[in-house]
């Protein structure tokens, strides 16, 4: 169980770290949606997840993040979150022969 809130905590910091602004809150569910966590921002500012087993509350209000053994806090205060998108186009195809692009 361990390894698996581990693992949804990862996920949904990298998640956020990609798009989250202002007041949103995700959710992220297992796939049977017997498990979940629900991300937000505090007050202050920071990261904070709920987890839930069902409808029951787990893991009530927690920072989201990592403590590194030098002591310092990822992600650290005074951070920000923003959106960037990104968007690239991939052509597949075979690199040789009388099809090649």
């Amino acid at each position: 169980m361990k390894r698996i809130v581990n693992s949804l905590i990862f996920s949904l910091l990298a998640l956020l770290l990609v798009g989250c602004t202002g007041e949103s809150k995700y959710v992220l569910q297992s796939p049977d949606g017997s498990l979940s966590v629900k991300v937000g921002q505090s007050d202050k500012g920071d990261l904070i997840y709920r987890f839930y087993a069902g409808d029951v509350m787990v893991i009530d209000s927690s920072r989201l993040g990592y403590r590194l053994k030098d002591g310092n806090e990822f992600p650290a205060s005074g951070w920000t979150v923003t959106k960037e998108e990104k968007t690239s186009r991939m052509v597949n195809g075979i690199p040789f022969g009388e099809n090649a692009l």
